[in-house]
């Protein structure tokens, strides 16, 4: 059987990464021949495909630059540290010989294990409704939970509570907004009754999908008004965030930044184009997905800069915790991205959805710390 492309690169330009997989353990996925037409086999891509399973944790793999894997039932699943979600299903298992004659196994699968969402991967979909009012919304809790009844007043009562508490938004909002998310504790517990939803008791991302429900059925119309409010508190802020982002920038290198030097006069349009896109979504965990998202644009938009100035560094190029932050502050500097202070005070201050991942955690507190560090000039001039 004639080898493919992945199989190729690995045997002849990454013989290196072979044999630090085999010496060490790990598993070789190698993807579906049809599924590597559009792909460019990179050092990373090649990487994302050497797993090794976890010694703590029941069918929990790792790759080689950190994402974690799930594998049951002859089907790969995306875990922690994807962006695009996906599951694949294991074509076939087999030994293999490297040079050395050493054994390892070979997982073939269909589809690549890259954060690529131009795939063709199965998703079950999720077990959610989606509603377009909130009369729509009681309108179901009164026909599909237990004790209808107490459903349907409870609900009506949220509704009314949180519209007459507005009017005093300015002087009580924070106030208002904890019981409103305190009540909701409740509605979670009459949602979670309901036959379709009983999977959310055990599984984490299905729980997170009902608090996105209840925000975006019930609160959607209300975020406008909170936004705008928040964006008159934040003018004088906002001011003097977009005077140091002057100040950094008119006297500034991108090596000044500890920036790697063939990334200086980087532009990051890309990156600003997806930040503005912040202003386009209502809900907190709408903006989030964009912090979390922005990550991959900065690296995708630092390989093509070097690949003009660098070729050799592009091939090889990730972006590291130690790039990613003074990249970040520098295209916060460069493009002052509209009312961004307010952005991140919303995703703190009004996310219903207390279970926040570690990846969201860790984009959300290097956008805080950015600012943090842009006011301060701490280490930056």
């Amino acid at each position: 059987m004639t080898e493919n492309i992945f199989q190729q690169a690995l045997a002849s330009e990454y013989s290196d990464i072979l044999e630090h997989a085999v010496t060490h353990n790990y598993l070789v996925c190698i993807p579906n021949q049809s599924s590597l037409s559009d792909r460019t086999i990179t050092r990373r891509f090649i990487m994302d495909h050497m797993i090794k399973p976890s010694p703590y944790v029941e069918n929990l793999f790792q790759t080689m630059t950190g994402k974690n894997l799930l594998i049951k039932n002859d089907e790969i699943k995306s875990h922690i540290g994807y962006i695009h979600k996906f599951a694949l299903q294991i074509i076939k298992e087999e030994n293999a010989h490297d040079p050395q004659g050493r054994v390892y196994k070979q997982v073939f699968v269909t589809a690549p294990l890259d954060d690529n969402p131009n795939k063709c991967a199965m998703l079950k979909p999720e077990p959610i409704y989606k509603f377009y009012s909130a009369k729509e919304y009681i309108g179901f809790l009164h026909f599909a939970v237990e004790d209808s009844e107490a459903a349907f007043m409870f609900a009506q009562a949220f509704v009314q509570h949180f519209n007459n508490s507005y009017i005093i938004f300015k002087q009580f909002a924070k106030e208002t907004y904890n019981k409103v998310k305190s009540g909701l504790n409740d509605l979670k517990c009459l949602v979670l009754k309901i036959e379709q939803l009983k999977e959310a008791i055990t599984n984490p991302s299905i729980m997170q999908n009902v608090c996105e429900m209840v925000e975006s059925n019930i609160l959607y119309d209300i975020y406008d008004k909170l936004f705008l409010h928040m964006i008159e508190f934040h003018e004088e802020q906002e001011s003097q965030l977009w005077a140091c982002c002057d100040r950094i920038m008119s006297d500034l290198y991108a090596t000044k930044l500890g920036i790697d030097r063939d990334l200086d006069g980087i532009k990051f349009k890309e990156s600003a184009e997806l930040l503005g896109t912040l202003n386009v979504y209502r809900t907190p965990w709408e903006k989030m997905e964009v912090l979390c998202k922005l990550a991959g644009t900065i690296d995708k938009e630092c390989k093509k800069h070097l690949e003009k100035n660098n070729p050799r560094k592009a091939e090889k190029w990730e972006t590291s915790a130690d790039q990613y932050f003074p990249l970040l502050i520098y295209l916060i500097s460069l493009h002052k991205p509209e009312h961004l202070q307010v952005h991140l005070t919303f995703i703190t201050e009004f996310s219903i959805c207390s279970g926040t991942s570690g990846q969201q955690r860790y984009h959300l507190t290097n956008f805080l710390a950015a600012i943090h560090t842009i006011l301060n000039n701490e280490g930056v001039l």
